[in-house]
Parts: structure tokens; sequence; C-alpha cells
């Protein structure tokens, strides 16, 4: 009988097979005259098989296993959690909040980065002379803070030393 091979194995159309929602192979063999094989729940495999960001795709579908796929990315989010069996169902934190100066590199998928400096020559000092602005933000996951001018207007006889 099939619910021997596997109690998530059913039978249909007088062949046994993996039911909704599971996956495997149940095979009759005609020299021990019974089905041998196995069934596995999908959404166990989903667990064992996908990685943090990641869902089982296809799993139970005309007795395929199906196959990892990366869950719906969101810009400014990385993954804490598997899928399941949904696109949708890896659970997402927001990426690191960084100092002024600085954004979250590298943050996505299922790694949260690491604050790293914004780059803009404009905020640098150059051949001796003074940078022309200074920061006012954190970046977004694409590095872009917001500059301001540095001011220029010095009293009589003084100078500007930092921008800041």
């Amino acid at each position: 009988p099939c619910h021997e091979v596997s109690p998530l194995a059913v039978r249909e159309n007088g062949l046994c097979r993996c039911g909704p929602h599971a996956s495997g192979n149940v095979t009759w063999y005609d020299g021990t005259q019974q089905y041998l094989g196995g069934c596995t729940r999908c959404v166990d495999r989903a667990v064992s098989e996908c990685s943090v960001g990641e869902y089982l795709d296809g799993c139970g579908v005309d007795q395929s296993a199906g196959s990892c796929r990366p869950c719906s990315e969101s810009y400014g989010f990385y993954f804490i959690s598997r899928g399941g069996l949904d696109p949708g169902g890896c659970q997402r934190v927001s990426c690191p909040r960084c100092s002024i100066g600085m954004y979250p590199k590298d943050c996505g998928g299922s790694s949260p980065g690491s604050c790293h400096a914004c780059e803009d020559n404009r905020t640098e000092a150059v051949d001796g002379h003074p940078p022309t602005h200074y920061f006012t933000s954190a970046g977004g996951v694409d590095g872009n803070c917001e500059a301001t001018l540095c001011s220029t207007d010095c009293a009589v006889g003084q100078w500007r030393r930092d921008c800041g």
C-alpha cells in the first residue's frame, strides 16, 4: 500500500505518488511487488536546503523537488530568515543607520553590511586647500550623503581653517 512508503504518499489513477506539498520518488518494483522510495514535505525541504533570503519554488508541482530562489528584494533592507514556500516570506530588517558622513555599504541580501565613509571629493582637502563642503547627513545604501557648502564669510584678517 501507498502509505507504507510514506505518510505523504497518495494513490492517484491507480499509482502511488507523493501527495500535495511534498516531493520525492515513489516507484513500483515488480521483483519485490512493492512500492519503494519516499516523500518529504516541501516546507521541511525549504528549511533544510534554502539559505537565508531564499524560498523553495515549485516543490510538489508535478512531483518536482523545486529549487531555492532569492526572495523579493527591498531597497534599504536585508533578510534575516528563509522564505519557506513564499517569495515574500523572508523576514527583512532595515539596513543599519550610520552616523553623519557614513553609509551602510553592502547592505542587502542576507548581509547588514557595515558603515563606511561616504565619498564626495568636495569634502576632502585637495593640494593643501581645505574642503569646500561638509557632510550634513548619513547616506542611504547607495552611499549618497548630503553635503553643504562651507562658510566663506570670514572676518577681515581671519581665514577658514577647517569646514564643518
